[in-house]
């Protein structure tokens, strides 16, 4: 009976995930708290997702999540931001946050089928504090990006009294 509790609760988890993932890959209009909540909130899943596994391999979660951090600042991984009728907007790259829900997900599923496998479960681990760093990364980027993209755009007041 548990087993099937199990699926049913990372069946409706995938499912909570797959919609995030659809609205995720949509332009949206640019809100620094928006662009950070949902990040922190990834953060925090991921710290749940931690419990039961060794020390060490939270450790390596941990230091793989900065490198993934430091990438996603550098490399942006394919947002774009821009500006619109002096709003800006963003889309996030599809790849970087599909890997989040894949890495999850498997994540679940190999404690719920494999619970002993340690080894598995601290490869799955380390490489969801990787992909959890490059989405705060990400994050930052697109709130460096937006911010420079305001600096450029000329303001209200300018662009009327232009001919």
């Amino acid at each position: 009976m548990q087993y099937s509790e199990d699926l049913i609760f990372v069946v409706f988890i995938a499912a909570i995930l797959l919609l995030r993932v659809r609205r995720n890959s949509k332009v949206q209009r640019f809100s620094r708290s928006r662009v950070l909540r949902l990040p922190a909130i990834y953060l925090i899943i991921t710290v749940i997702s931690l419990l039961g596994i060794p020390e060490y391999a939270v450790l390596i979660t941990f230091a793989l999540g900065v490198i993934g951090l430091l990438v996603g600042l550098g490399l942006g991984g394919g947002v774009s931001v821009f500006t619109k009728d002096s709003a800006v907007y963003y889309k996030r790259s599809p790849i970087v946050f599909s890997a989040y829900i894949v890495l999850l997900l498997l994540r679940y599923v190999v404690y719920l089928l494999y619970p002993a496998n340690i080894t598995a479960n601290v490869i799955i681990a380390a490489f969801l504090g990787l992909s959890t760093g490059l989405i705060l990364g990400e994050a930052f980027h697109i709130n460096r990006a937006a911010a420079a993209a305001v600096a450029k755009a000329p303001s209200g007041n300018a662009a009327k009294r232009q001919p």
